[in-house]
């Protein structure tokens, strides 16, 4: 009994990427490694995306997400937070990664204008910009911005089980996803 738990547990390390396989000292590895996905093109925008994803105890809150997406490159293209700004992209992103956990993106909603930027500088139009909200837009009532004295609200999609709709959150919240654009040269 007592070598099947040890196997079973040492699975599970493996699993979660906790244990690094190759010491003989069997030390627990915690360095967080992402999985990334790999990058599909969008027709549609000219632009490259990716999904990146933490393992279960790392979760990156939108500030560490979005710095963490300006180190990456693609083809000498500098990665961002994406930028969704039509359906056909929402949809290829959908379809395309599948994503079971909420997943950051390049927005925020920042409470004292009442505005919502993306991280390429463009204010949506609330009047005529894509937009997906799920019908709760935020995701925890206790945290808005009349509840909490922040500057902005950061925004992800919900996972796709749950309708792939975009929410905004707290700045401290964590998630374990994010999707990064590689935008196409202006």
């Amino acid at each position: 009994m007592y070598f099947y738990r040890t196997i079973v547990f040492i699975f599970t390390l493996l699993t979660l990427n906790l244990w690094d396989a190759g010491s003989s000292s069997y030390a627990i590895n915690l360095r967080a490694e992402p999985k990334y996905s790999e990058v599909v093109y969008d027709e549609n925008t000219g632009s490259y995306f990716q999904y990146v994803l933490y393992p279960i105890q790392a979760e990156r809150t939108w500030e560490t997400a979005r710095r963490e997406a300006e180190r990456l490159t693609h083809k000498g293209i500098t990665g961002r937070l994406a930028v969704i700004s039509n359906q056909k992209t929402g949809d290829l992103l959908r379809r395309t990664f599948k994503p079971k956990e909420k997943t950051w993106i390049g927005l925020r909603y920042f409470c004292k204008y009442r505005k919502l930027l993306w991280v390429n500088s463009h204010l949506i139009d609330p009047t005529t910009d894509y937009q997906i909200w799920d019908s709760r837009w935020f995701n925890n009532p206790r945290v808005t911005c009349e509840t909490v004295n922040i500057e902005y609200m950061p925004v992800y999609y919900t996972s796709v089980q749950t309708g792939f709709r975009w929410q905004a959150s707290g700045n401290a919240k964590g998630f374990y996803g994010y999707f990064v654009e590689y935008p196409k040269p202006e």
